[in-house]
């Protein structure tokens, strides 16, 4: 390199005095081999813009600068990394700042007095060498800049720590539809990826897949997707690591992939649905491919049967065969064989079709069977000629000679007229014309003749024989002899008539009979009794003791009763439980009701069926005719009016049919009648009875009474109606016209503000098992936006004893979506205790039998008692209903009763009226306050949000509520007030719950002490109930209103065990996971 080609040397003289500039110029002419260009600034802020701008390649700095000293701002610029070199220029004194400077990182220190060519070489010599160095390397750096920017596959890297990008070429802008400014600086890596994608993505899965491809769905600017095949590469840059990434667009090659595989896929479809074998046989016999058809045909899966020789004998040449193929299991296949030449995959193969005729050999082999088995048949067969006016006889099988005693020969040519005789007034002769006139089939019995004259049944199955276009062209005929089977027949029809248990005649068999009785006893002026015997409550029998024993019963009082009428009438059996006695009253010298009386006396005498002694009872309806009724069907439904009398008045009664019944059953159906068009045109009111808390009077529910205010009428009470509409079907519509109402009705007290109370509905059995009732209970909520809460469910006890495990069906169901469950009348029907506990229901209601005469009566109130104390057992909350008096109400508070309703507390009122009520909340808030005991209820959560909540949860039931976020406020809380019951989370931060707790025990030990937490240590609870601390532990989350049934159980353990709390041990604590 010449001198004019060698690179110049930028120096840059820092200095507040000239002289500096002039001497540092003069040495650096001396300088042989150095092209340089000088520059001089006096001070550091003008030396450091020149510097940041790159406007020199080495710095001498002077001691003296105008803005500041020299040897401060050098030891800055070294301290962040200056770039280019820097020298100092030292005085003759500053022997402590040069070796500072040189300490720092200076290239060297100079004597600023005696600057020469010498003492410069060497600092200009590295500082030349160093900006070549630099200059190359950024020449360097520019190719490769350029290389990537330029690069025409796509290609990015990003910060491995954040996913910043920090380089994009052009390719990749293009790819992805940015700009290259907005990529760098401006997007994290996540941003190519679709949003639903990005929170699992994982660049250091990414970066660890160094060396292979990756398949990913990427996002465009416009928001478009593609696909890329990613390939990462992780690099070390100083103290970042980064991430390179080549992309390659991969969509067109999906596209193409996914297109080849929906072809193959629809080629291996058709092959698939090839009903066909299909082969491909090499000219090796060898298969190289076999369809799905061809495996069944040679009973080896398809993927077996390739690579494999061909398990057929195939001639070489051959184009057609017929074969037979015997499988493993004995199945023998006829194959038909079909060989066409190909080329596969470049060499001469064949392709070999399958056709599977068995089906064919076999309709061929059957239609022989078929031949002969006609010839074999014991049966006459005919076939005559529908095309021939007078049908003859063209085919007759050998079994007409044996059945008729004709020849076949003597039989072709006739109609089959001949066969009747003079017997042809037969009705069963017509169908037959009827049915060859219509060209269909039919099935008669007709009577036939043979040669000899002897009379014979035949069974004639006659069926028109069509050809290819429809028409028929013959009609075959089945003639079976069934002489015996019918005189069989006539030999049962005596007995066909009896019922098989009781051996009574059956009554639909005696219709008959009673139509000429009645006649006979109008036409002598005679009478005729039917008495209608139901035996009460029979199923009951059936359903506990079985239907067997149940049998057995019948058996023996039909035998007592018919031993009982000694001729005198005729027993017979109507329905399951149901007899009916006829009895002529000659003269009318026998009184019907008396016979009735000894009947109904007789069936109440103990049976004896060991192991059991049943006492049955019946209900006796007694007709007569002619006098009330000319005709059977009006005698039988006046003994049922009269028997359903009887049943409505107790049961175990006779009552004789008098014409005002008949009356009265009219009127109930216009009466039903009218109530059907009340549902329809408004007339049916909904009033509200208040459902109070027992301790502090306040309404938390409400009871819906339906009334019906009839033009005709007037006011009809539900006692008049709700049995009519049962009796008439009308139950259902009226149910559901009541559910909807209350749905409007607490939408509207919802907008009003009374979000905390329920309205109980009484649902009848018919409404409770009719289908979708679940279903449609619940639309009706969603309708009308009402949380499930706020209603309740009223069942009686007789839904449950009569469709136990389905009426537990519908109540799980409505229970999980929400809705209360209370159970009606309880103790009033035939109870079972055993459902109590199999159901869940939520209330029950002491009916208002047991509570008029509850503080006079002992037997009423030890039954109170009782009601109340299973119930909360179980966890029910205790209603009593029909409060009419102080006493009453005064008597059931003392006596843990929960809720009260009845004329006492509140009538029941309109909507509008009931609205008003629920502002005021409380009623006879002084007979309340002035028995009310203090319940206090202390809730302990560091946590504002849950204690907000519980005191939500609580705040219906009467307690007075304190809360506290810290132990150290519980404790304050404790010594001011009379504490019950408290409930602590465990988790607080001064103290756990259970150390809170035990330290409460010995400072308060007659409080109830309970831990809700979702935080759960076994052995620290189990220990804290083991030392009493604990009555019960509950988890997080919690159920309200079992949250609720627990803290009513703690108040009452409070008073029942005389401030004594019973502990619960472990395994029996509800939340934990030793339950």
């Amino acid at each position: 390199m010449t001198h004019s080609e060698s690179p110049i040397l930028r120096i840059l003289v820092a200095s507040a005095d000239r002289a500096d500039f002039v001497s540092v110029r003069a040495a650096v002419a001396a300088v042989t081999d150095l092209r340089a260009e000088l520059a001089w600034v006096s001070a550091a802020a003008a030396a450091s813009e020149r510097i940041a701008a790159d406007h020199c390649d080495i710095c001498l700095v002077s001691a003296d600068l105008d803005d500041r000293p020299g040897l401060d701002w050098l030891l800055e610029a070294l301290a962040q990394g200056v770039r280019i070199p820097l020298a100092f220029l030292a005085g003759r004194d500053d022997e402590e700042a040069s070796r500072s400077a040189l300490g720092a990182g200076a290239l060297d220190s100079l004597d600023r007095n005696h600057l020469s060519a010498a003492t410069l070489t060497r600092s200009l010599r590295f500082a030349l060498e160093r900006a070549t160095l630099e200059r190359a390397l950024l020449a360097e750096r520019e190719r490769y800049r350029l290389l990537f920017e330029h690069a025409p596959m796509p290609m990015l890297m990003c910060n491995l720590a954040d996913g910043r990008i920090l380089l994009a070429n052009r390719a990749v802008a293009r790819l992805y539809g940015y700009d290259p400014e907005e990529l760098v600086g401006g997007l994290n890596l996540s941003g190519l990826w679709p949003a639903h994608a990005v929170p699992s993505l994982d660049l250091d899965r990414i970066a660890s897949a160094t060396g292979r491809a990756a398949e990913h769905r990427h996002r465009r600017k416009d928001g478009s997707l593609l696909d890329v095949s990613l390939h990462a590469e992780a690099v070390d840059l100083g103290t970042d690591r980064v991430l390179l990434l080549k992309i390659l667009d991969i969509g067109t090659q999906l596209r193409a992939e996914r297109a080849m595989r929906e072809q193959s896929k629809q080629l291996r479809k058709i092959l698939a649905d090839v009903t066909d074998g299909l082969l491909v046989i090499d000219e090796n016999g060898r298969v190289q491919l076999a369809n799905a058809a061809a495996g069944r045909i040679l009973a080896t899966p398809a993927e077996r049967l390739e690579g494999q020789s061909l398990p057929l004998p195939l001639e070489p040449d051959g184009q057609n065969e017929d074969l037979s193929l015997t499988h493993a299991d004995g199945t023998r296949l006829e194959l038909e064989a079909r060989i066409a030449h190909t080329q596969w995959q470049g060499s001469p193969a064949r392709i070999v079709t399958l056709r599977d005729v068995s089906e064919a050999a076999r309709t061929q082999a059957q239609l022989r069977m078929l031949s002969r088995a006609v010839e074999a048949s014991h049966s006459a067969i005919m076939i005559a000629d529908a095309r021939q006016p007078d049908l003859p006889i063209v085919f007759a099988n050998p079994a007409f000679e044996q059945v008729t005693g004709y020849s076949i020969a003597e039989a072709l040519g006739r109609n089959c007229r001949y066969l009747h005789g003079n017997d042809r007034d037969q009705p069963e002769i017509e169908e037959v014309r009827s049915a060859i006139r219509d060209g269909r089939e039919c099935n008669v019995l007709l009577r036939n003749y043979r040669k000899d004259g002897s009379r014979f049944w035949n069974q004639l199955t006659l069926s028109p024989m069509r050809d290819g276009n429809g028409a028929i062209r013959h009609f075959l005929a089945i003639a079976t002899d069934v002489t015996r089977e019918v005189e069989r027949e006539a030999e049962l029809a005596a007995f066909a008539n009896r019922d098989p248990t009781t051996q009574l005649p059956l009554f639909t068999g005696l219709k008959s009979l009673i139509e000429t009785q009645i006649d006979a006893a109008r036409r002598d002026d005679d009478a005729l009794a039917l008495l209608l015997i139901d035996i009460d409550q029979f199923d009951n029998i059936n359903r506990s003791l079985s239907h067997d024993f149940g049998d057995e019963v019948l058996r023996k009082v039909a035998q007592r009763i018919d031993a009982l009428l000694d001729g005198r009438g005729t027993l017979s059996r109507l329905a399951a439980d149901v007899f009916v006695a006829l009895v002529p009253c000659r003269q009318r010298s026998l009184d019907p009701l008396a016979l009735a009386e000894d009947i109904r006396a007789e069936v109440q005498r103990v049976l004896r069926l060991p192991p059991y002694d049943l006492n049955l009872s019946c209900t006796i309806g007694v007709a007569l005719s002619p006098d009330q009724a000319d005709s059977l069907k009006t005698l039988l439904n006046n003994a049922q009016t009269a028997m359903r009398k009887g049943k409505l008045a107790g049961r175990n009664t006779v009552v004789a049919f008098r014409s005002e019944f008949a009356e009265e059953l009219r009127d109930r159906i216009a009466l039903g009648s009218r109530l059907r068009d009340a549902v329809i045109e408004g007339e049916l009111k909904l009033h509200f009875q208040p459902q109070v808390n027992g301790h502090d009077g306040r309404i938390i529910g409400l009871e819906a009474l339906v009334r019906w205010q009839s033009p005709e009428h007037g006011l009809v009470m539900p006692s008049r109606f709700i049995g009519v509409a049962e009796d008439l079907g009308i139950i259902v519509p009226l149910g559901k016209w009541v559910l909807r109402e209350t749905c409007r009705v607490l939408r509207g007290w919802l907008e009003a503000g009374h979000d905390d109370v329920f309205v109980s509905v009484n649902v009848s059995t018919q409404q409770l098992l009719h289908e979708d009732f679940c279903e449609e209970v619940l639309a009706l909520l969603a309708e009308h936006g009402v949380p499930p809460s706020m209603l309740e469910i009223e069942i009686t006890e007789s839904a449950i004893v009569e469709n136990t495990e389905r009426v537990r069906s519908i109540m799980m169901q409505l229970r999980h979506a929400g809705i209360r469950l209370a159970l009606d009348d309880f103790g009033t029907g035939y109870s079972s205790l055993s459902y109590l506990k199999r159901l869940p229901i939520d209330k029950l209601k002491i009916d208002r039998c047991f509570v008029s005469e509850v503080t006079i009566d002992s037997n009423d109130a030890a039954i109170a008692r009782a009601i109340i104390a299973m119930g909360h057992q179980l966890r029910m909350v205790i209603l009593a209903e029909g409060i009419e008096t102080p006493e009453q109400l005064g008597f059931l508070r003392r006596n843990h009763c929960d809720l009260f309703q009845g004329y006492l507390l509140g009538r029941p009122l309109d909507a509008t009226a009931t609205e008003a009520l629920l502002r005021m909340r409380y009623l006879l808030p002084e007979a309340f306050e002035a028995t009310r005991p203090d319940r206090v209820l202390l809730l302990v959560d560091d946590e504002e949000n849950i204690l907000r909540a519980l005191t939500r949860v609580f705040r219906r039931e009467g307690y007075r509520i304190l809360t506290a976020s810290s132990v150290e406020q519980a404790f304050s809380l404790l010594a001011s007030h009379r504490v019950q019951v408290i409930l602590s989370d465990q988790r607080m931060p001064d103290c756990s719950g259970t150390e809170f707790l035990g330290r409460v025990k010995e400072l308060y030990p007659d409080t109830i002490r309970m831990i809700l937490s979702g935080y759960t240590d076994l052995s620290t609870v189990t220990e804290a109930i083991n030392r009493g601390a604990i009555y019960r532990f509950l988890t997080k989350p919690w159920d309200d209103e079992e949250l609720r049934s627990h803290i009513r159980e703690a108040f009452r353990a409070h008073v029942d065990s005389g401030n004594a709390p019973e502990t619960v041990a472990p395994s029996t604590m509800r939340s934990l996971a030793i339950n």
